[in-house]
């Protein structure tokens, strides 16, 4: 995914979709990129960790397509 500014290129013209996308794209162990399901999981797991909130993977995938 190429990054123009803010905006990833292809992405729905929202930033937060493009950002969410680059970290999917590029901040994961090699060879093992994280799934909406696990991201989801883990957050809504470390509900004190990330404020209380609970994520859906559903959610989660909405925001990434913007």
């Amino acid at each position: 995914m190429a990054v123009r500014g803010d905006r990833a290129t292809g992405d729905t013209g929202s930033p937060l979709a493009g950002r969410l996308n680059y970290l999917f794209a590029n901040m994961h162990p090699p060879g093992a990129p994280y799934t909406n399901a696990h991201v989801a999981e883990e957050i809504s797991r470390g509900t004190e960790e990330y404020g209380g909130v609970t994520l859906t993977e559903q959610y989660l995938s909405m925001l990434r397509n913007g």
